[in-house]
């Protein structure tokens, strides 16, 4: 899916183009800044992003097959929310037969 796709899909649940978009550019830019800004950003029911720093790692130039050292980085990370993990594994059934799941062992989720 893509952008213009959600805007779309905000179409059909009565937002017009214009107001679709500029939620959803005002969205990305809202959670661009935050990680720019090395912020944390926890969207409820969807998960969180942030950003890791990446270290620095010996590797070498497939070319000249001469090792270099790669420099650190940083990069954006998204952890699911557990209930995002529910609806996937539920909708999609991507659990392997026989793995427990770890949630019902420990009595989370349970009323």
């Amino acid at each position: 899916m893509n952008k213009d796709k959600l805007i779309d899909l905000l179409t059909y649940r009565g937002y017009t183009y214009n107001s679709a978009s500029v939620l959803i550019d005002g969205l990305l830019e809202v959670i661009t800044d935050a990680l720019a800004n090395h912020e944390t950003v926890k969207i409820g029911g969807l998960g969180s992003f942030n950003v890791r720093r990446r270290a620095s790692y010996e590797g070498f130039n497939p070319h000249t097959m001469q090792r270099c050292t790669v420099e650190g980085q940083y990069s954006v990370a998204f952890t699911p929310s557990l209930v995002m993990k529910r609806i996937c594994r539920e909708r999609y059934d991507i659990r392997e037969e026989g793995v427990p799941d770890p949630e019902q062992e420990s009595g989370a989720g349970q009323e």
